[in-house]
């Protein structure tokens, strides 16, 4: 994850841990494409799915093979719209 983007996945979590309203969650995509800052340069693009409110969305962490799985299932529609 590059930088610009850790600074967003830390903003999200700290809105997450003291404004988010108890019960509210959002899957939220954070994309950021500064093509017009390097107009000659190769493009560089970052982008990743943060599930507000659910812990259990993209968070990093070690989980066995069979429990990665099952989170993958649970938020499948998620994982494809990143892919």
């Amino acid at each position: 994850m590059d930088r610009a983007s850790r600074y967003a996945a830390t903003r999200l979590e700290k809105y997450e841990k003291h404004n988010l309203a108890k019960g509210v969650r959002a899957y939220v995509f954070v994309t950021n494409f500064p093509f017009h800052y390097g107009l000659n340069e190769t493009a560089s693009m970052a982008a990743f799915p943060f599930g507000l409110g659910m812990d259990d969305c993209n968070r990093p962490g070690v989980r066995r093979v069979s429990e990665a799985f099952r989170l993958k299932q649970k938020h499948i529609d998620a994982q494809a719209l990143s892919e």
